[in-house]
């Protein structure tokens, strides 16, 4: 299933193609030369892909002063698509909740396949595979009981 996109964010000085995956996604961003800072009060993941969806590459976020978190883009094609997501938002409604941590547990046990993008999504411990770990992470911010680092 295709996640939704929703509109672009503010981008300053930048003409790069930003999307913001997920229905009610709040994330602000702005690029300024090969940095794009992210702010959200979720924890994002930041992706990138040059072929169309087929693969993706997660940017590490590095914490600023200003209260964001800056992702560098020198190494990101300029005719890239980059992408923001609400981490551990397997449907992409724009928040974690329960349906999501019962999407994490069945891709955990093999019963059901993310597409790249949302096993990025998903991938909230950066094995690079859902795993009981992230099932279970998911399951704890459903229920408030995590924050996921970003």
């Amino acid at each position: 299933d295709a996640l939704p996109i929703c509109g672009t964010g503010s981008t300053t000085g930048s003409d790069r193609k930003v999307e913001r995956v997920g229905k009610s996604n709040g994330a602000t961003h702005e690029i300024t030369g090969n940095t794009l800072n992210v702010r959200n009060d979720a924890a994002c993941v930041v992706l990138w892909t040059d072929d169309g969806g087929e693969t993706y590459t997660k940017l590490a976020a590095t914490k600023n002063e200003a209260g964001g978190y800056d992702f560098d883009l020198t190494n990101v094609p300029t005719n890239a698509v980059i992408k923001i997501a609400i981490k551990g938002d397997a449907n992409g409604d724009g928040m974690v909740n329960s349906v999501d941590a019962g999407q994490a547990k069945a891709a955990a046990l093999n019963k059901i396949t993310f597409n790249a993008l949302q096993t990025l999504i998903m991938d909230v411990d950066n094995t690079n595979v859902i795993n009981s770990i992230d099932a279970a992470q998911v399951k704890a911010v459903s229920l408030n009981k995590l924050s996921l680092e970003w």
